[in-house]
């Protein structure tokens, strides 16, 4: 059983010595819960596996897993499995009479003697269809240690070569920099227990067309993904060929129009720009920036975008560890949009 002291002083006697030292132990919470990938899956069965992580003395914990077709909504039950032990614990429970060729989603959930509920992170998969194989299970992995880190590489200049500083790394929940010589580690906060599957890893930076690349990564294995990113430039029409009239931006748009996010959390934010006479504005740049105050609440990155076919660009905003409102102004051209981007405590 792990005993953990905080703040406390631990005393070591030896022979008839008495050492005393002052130190304080991190406190981890008293239940951590992870869904893992599904294993066995048929075309109507599957086994669904989790990990539970139990720090506290509770007499037991039973766990479980909810499933259904619809994120959230989640119809059928599993059996339970009894925790008796402290520490990690692998779940892994067998459903049946499921649809061919169907996707359903599932989480574990595991409740104590104290009758509080503690829930997983939602995961998916998809039966085999009537005539597919049953892939085989692949050899179980031991239990990961927290915080490690899923994938590592470098993000450098496209051109040049160098490694770029302070770049912002981001996929799911999790969000990296790069160091001075363009390096960075991630992982995925809600993986502690049960790290690796396919991750999508956006890399960006002020003045670089962002980059987003997938990797598939074993359990306990870190992968590696580097990323070479392209400076934004605005082409120079040459004298010989007759411009094009462009596109003029007749109206801004911004998606959602204002937003509220807990420190350390990110969020998507879709600027569309409207053409007068129902012209394309594809291709036009939109310029971000963040108010004087804002910049010490917020981040957003990139700080320019170029608009896709649908005249949309989208930009990543970060919440820094100030709580407070953050005014974000959206430009293009003469035409500017500002919204408001609240920045609470975490609960």
């Amino acid at each position: 059983m792990r005993s953990i002291y905080a703040g406390i002083f631990y005393c070591l006697l030896t022979i008839s010595v008495v050492f005393c030292t002052n130190v304080a132990f991190a406190v981890p919470p008293p239940i951590e819960i992870a869904t893992c990938s599904v294993s066995d899956t048929t075309s109507n069965s599957a086994t669904l596996n989790g990990k539970v992580g139990n720090y506290i003395s509770l007499s037991l914990l039973t766990a479980w897993f909810q499933y259904g077709i619809e994120p959230g909504n989640y119809s059928g039950t599993s059996t339970t499995q009894i925790i008796r032990e402290s520490g990690v614990t692998e779940v892994s429970i067998g459903i049946r009479d499921l649809s061919p060729a169907t996707t359903y989603y599932y989480r574990i959930v595991a409740q104590g003697s104290d009758n509080v509920e503690y829930r997983g992170n939602t995961k998916s998969f998809t039966t085999l269809s009537a005539t597919e194989t049953p892939a085989v299970s692949p050899t179980p992995t031991p239990f990961l240690t927290s915080n490690c880190h899923s994938v590592s590489g470098m993000v450098t200049d496209a051109v040049t070569g160098k490694g770029i500083e302070n770049a912002t790394i981001l996929g799911g929940m999790g969000i990296s920099y790069t160091d001075t010589h363009g390096l960075y580690s991630w992982h995925d906060p809600e993986e502690l227990l049960c790290c690796g599957g396919t991750y999508t890893i956006t890399a960006s930076a002020d003045g670089y067309l962002s980059q987003s690349q997938s990797i598939e990564v074993e359990p306990n294995i870190e992968g590696t993904l580097n990323f070479e990113l392209q400076q934004i430039t605005t082409p120079t029409p040459t004298s010989t060929v007759t411009p094009v009239p462009e596109c003029e931006t007749g109206s801004i748009a911004v998606f959602p129009k204002k937003m509220v996010l807990k420190r350390g959390k990110s969020g998507e934010v879709t600027v569309t720009l409207k053409g007068k006479n129902g012209c394309s504005t594809e291709g036009k740049i939109v310029e971000a920036a963040v108010s004087k105050t804002g910049i010490k609440r917020i981040s957003i990155t990139p700080e320019s975008q170029e608009t896709d076919e649908n005249g949309e660009a989208k930009f990543i905003i970060t919440a820094r560890n100030k709580a407070g409102n953050a005014k974000v102004t959206f430009r293009e051209g003469i035409l500017k949009k500002s919204f408001i981007v609240k920045v609470t405590a975490v609960m």
